[in-house]
Order: C-alpha cells, then structure tokens, then sequence
C-alpha cells in the first residue's frame, strides 16, 4: 500500500514539474566580445599609466630647474646691482666768478690831469670753502700848463688780498685773509697784514643763482706794520707804525633790479697798541647792466686814518665812475 502511495506521489510531482514552464538561460558572450572588452581595459590602464608618467616626469623636470637654479651662479644679480645702488649725487662744477672794473678821468684846460683806476674781485664757492681775490690800484698825474713847473702825482696806490672761508654752517665760517697793500701820496710805501676772523651771514636771499639781498658782518683781528716814506714834496724816510686791531667788517648787497646792483663794503679798525689810532675804509658802488656782461659802475671810496703820517689830511675820498665785466 505505501509503495503505490509513494508510485502515485512521484508520478504528482513528476507531472507538476514538467508542467511549470523553464527559465531561460543567458547565453554565454563570444570569446571575440570577451577579448575586446579585456583590450579596452589594458588600453585605458595604458593611458592613466601614461597621464600619470608625465605628471610624474613634469615634476622631475621642475624639481631639477630648482636645482638648477639653487646650483648655478646668479648671472642676474649685477644687472640688478647698479639698480640697488644709491644715486651718486651730481658733481656742480666749482668756477672762479667776479668783476673787472676800469675807469679813466682826463681834465684838460689849465691844468692837464689824467687819472686811470683798475680793480679786479674774484670769487669760488665750493659746499665747505669760499675763496676770494681782490686787487685794486690807481695812478693819477697833473700837469700845470706852465711848463716849469713839476708834474705832480694826484694818486698813486694799490692792494692785493686774498681771503680763504671754512663754513662751519649756513650761518657762521671761520676765515684767514692776507694782504699788501701802498700808497705814495699817504706816505706809505707798503703795508703787509694778515687778518683771522669769524664771518657770519645773516641774510642771503637767493633767485636761482641771483643774490638779491645779503648781509654779512665779519669780526676779526688784524696785525701789520705800516712802513712809513715820505715821497711827496721831498724823499724823506719816517717812522713805522705797528697795526694790531679787532675789526668790524660789514658786507652789504641789495639788487633793486636784476641790472641795477647796489652795495656798500664797510671796515673800522680801532688799534689797541700804541698811540690810539681808528681806520675806516668804506666803498659805496652802485652798479647798472648796459649789455650782457657790461655794466656801468660808479663808486664813493672813503679812506679815514685819525692819525695819518705827518703832513697828511685824515680823510680821503675818491669818485670812480668806470666800466665793469663781469665773468
């Protein structure tokens, strides 16, 4: 009985599986489509190979231009050099400047007289020194129309100095000057002197190059000896004078125009060795430009010695009128 049971079961089920309708298989790739595909794969790790082997080549390439770089001596440098460097300043090229004057006084009539004067003032300035150079002389003679009687010399003198400034600042500079100078009609016949001093420049106003408006004072002490002959009536030799004295110098310049000059030269020397003695020297000059460097100049010289050698008045004057140029 159990074996037909398990007969008739096996049958049942038998007959429901084949019933039931099959699952489809897939169908297995070609060995054609399988060797593309395993192809595509080798040639796209070929290409993140290669991409990543020139990233890789890249940074060698520039990891040797550094060491390159760091190795290698820098050509740059000097050409950035003059760069770096601090300007050099200009070079102002330093020049002597200055006047020369010459005038010419002729009287005829009565008397004849003729009377030439000459004058040479120089100057160099540099940033620490200013140098100067000044020369003057005059020689005049009077010829009475009678023919017997003597010529006489009316003037007949010179100077010579040379000063030397060290400026200390834009106010003050310490100076030397050294100077001769004669005069035969005042009977003297040289007076060599030596002179230091501290100049101080209160005012200096300046347009470009132009000076409109200075003034300096200088205090100073002077030493000479005056040597003392007399040429005039008669040849007679007299007694020296020593010269020790502090001086007061003032210079002063005020252009009213860029062509007309005005300026005053003032000296008092007040001796104390001696007899007292007092000098004064004073030249007042106004000057107007004609053409270029030619100017027309008229000066006032007063010359004042409260003890002048014997025979002689105190107190020359003298007025110039002349021509000056300029350099």
């Amino acid at each position: 009985m159990q074996a037909v049971l398990s007969l008739v079961l096996a049958l049942g089920l038998g007959q429901a599986a084949s019933d039931s309708p099959a699952e489809p298989v897939p169908p297995q790739a070609s060995v054609s489509e399988q060797s593309a595909a395993r192809a595509a794969e080798s040639a796209e790790r070929a290409a993140r190979a290669a991409q990543s082997a020139a990233e890789s080549a890249e940074r060698a390439a520039k990891a040797a231009q550094q060491l390159a770089e760091a190795a290698a001596p820098k050509a740059a440098a000097p050409e950035a050099a003059p760069a770096a460097q601090a300007p050099v300043p200009e070079t102002k090229e330093v020049a002597w400047s200055g006047v020369i004057s010459a005038g010419l006084i002729s009287l005829t009539g009565n008397a004849q007289s003729i009377t030439t004067t000459g004058a040479l003032s120089a100057t160099r300035q540099s940033e620490d020194w200013i140098f100067a150079l000044k020369a003057n002389g005059a020689y005049g003679q009077t010829r009475p129309q009678d023919p017997d009687l003597v010529p006489e010399t009316v003037a007949l003198n010179a100077l010579l100095e040379l000063r030397a400034d060290r400026r200390l600042s834009e106010l003050f500079a310490i100076y030397l000057l050294a100077g001769a100078s004669t005069d035969h009609v005042k009977s003297i016949e040289a007076l060599p002197y030596g002179e230091a001093g501290l100049s101080i420049l209160w005012l200096d106003e300046l347009e470009g190059d132009f000076s409109r408006l200075k003034l300096q004072t200088d205090l100073a002490f002077r030493y000479g000896e005056e040597l003392r002959f007399q040429y005039y009536p008669t040849p007679l030799d007299i007694e020296d004078v020593l010269i020790a004295a502090p001086k007061l110098g003032v210079i002063f310049r005020y252009a009213l125009t860029r062509d007309v000059i005005f300026s005053e030269d003032l000296e008092v020397l007040p001796t104390v060795l001696g007899p007292s003695r007092v000098l004064v020297n004073s030249t007042t000059k106004l000057s107007a430009r004609l053409i270029s460097a030619l100017s027309l100049g008229v000066s006032f010289v007063v010359k004042h010695d409260s003890r002048p050698a014997e025979g002689k008045v105190p107190t020359d004057t003298a007025l110039n009128v002349g021509l000056d140029i300029g350099f």
